[in-house]
């Protein structure tokens, strides 16, 4: 059935909406978890735009729900959010550092059928699919907005990057808007890009959002801008690159001396690896209003 919300009885005897589901998806023999978030009053009559945040390592998708309020913010904008499990807590992101890398999971084809999956089961608009990542899960991202640049509108990632192998598959066909946000004093994936055991490398958080932005044609040389705003501790400087000829948009968030930690997640949440400042900006919100301004321009998928 495409496009329903739960509806069950309460203790009054009153229709009430089940809005925490969760969802299990066989995929190459596994059995893979989701736990999906209506809003309010959602029914058959319009489809909502979705949104996927994937977990970084060592997280999980509840945990992801907790860190990054996204829960909230699609009760008040309405759009579907949806929070996958990765295997053994991580992704397969290609970078082979990862439990789920080293068993050969297929987190590409896993996040494909989800999203059909979704889509048979709730009024969500695949015109409108929206990919968000943290660490190990923005990699994840990334890679399955590159691999499978016809399932996702845009794509956000806070503390991740381009490899070279994805850096060399970018090309035209990417028509995805990007929006990087990363803390210079993230101490696990540094903001300068690193070497990987295998040889391969991450590179620098602003040559990976330069490549995107020449990949789907914006500005290779954007206007730096700051975020002034009292309270907020580190500085924020913005490179945007601006619109392409189909209204792609890339963009840059650079915490100075910001760590690992997601921007804005309550205290404690993180878990391992989280040196250099915590961020006072929310991260949840600054996504949603770059996607909300992909929709609004009705970017094509590539």
């Amino acid at each position: 059935m495409k496009g329903f919300c739960l509806e069950e009885e309460n203790k009054e005897g009153k229709n009430a909406v089940e809005r925490e589901l969760e969802e299990t998806i066989v995929c190459n023999g596994l059995i893979r978890h989701t736990y999906v978030h209506l809003p309010p009053g959602c029914d058959t009559s319009k489809t909502l735009p979705l949104l996927i945040a994937l977990h970084g390592r060592l997280g999980t998708g509840k945990k992801m729900s907790k860190q990054t309020g996204f829960n909230a913010i699609a009760d008040r904008e309405r759009f579907v959010v949806v929070y996958p499990d990765g295997i053994k807590r991580s992704w397969a992101d290609g970078r082979g550092i990862t439990r789920a890398d080293a068993q050969n999971i297929d987190d590409v084809a896993f996040l494909d059928r989800l999203i059909q999956s979704l889509a048979a089961k709730f009024p969500v608009d695949l015109a409108g699919v929206y990919l968000v990542g943290h660490s190990n899960g923005g990699f994840m991202a990334l890679r399955f907005s590159i691999e499978r640049p016809r399932r996702v509108a845009a794509v956000a990632v806070v503390a991740a990057s381009l490899t070279d192998d994805l850096a060399k598959r970018l090309d035209s066909a990417t028509k995805q808007s990007a929006f990087f946000i990363h803390g210079t004093a993230d101490a696990v994936t540094p903001y300068e890009g690193w070497s990987l055991p295998g040889g391969g490398r991450t590179l620098p958080v602003e040559d990976a959002a330069k490549a995107w932005a020449t990949a789907c044609g914006c500005s290779e040389s954007p206007e730096p801008q700051k975020i002034d705003q009292a309270g907020i501790n580190p500085r924020v400087f913005v490179k945007d690159y601006g619109s392409s000829e189909n209204e792609n948009q890339v963009k840059l968030y650079r915490l100075e001396a910001g760590g690992h930690a997601w921007p804005g997640e309550p205290e404690g949440l993180t878990g391992f690896g989280e040196k250099g400042g915590r961020h006072e900006i929310n991260a949840g919100e600054e996504i949603w209003e770059f996607f909300k301004r992909v929709r609004e321009h009705g970017i094509p998928r590539g």
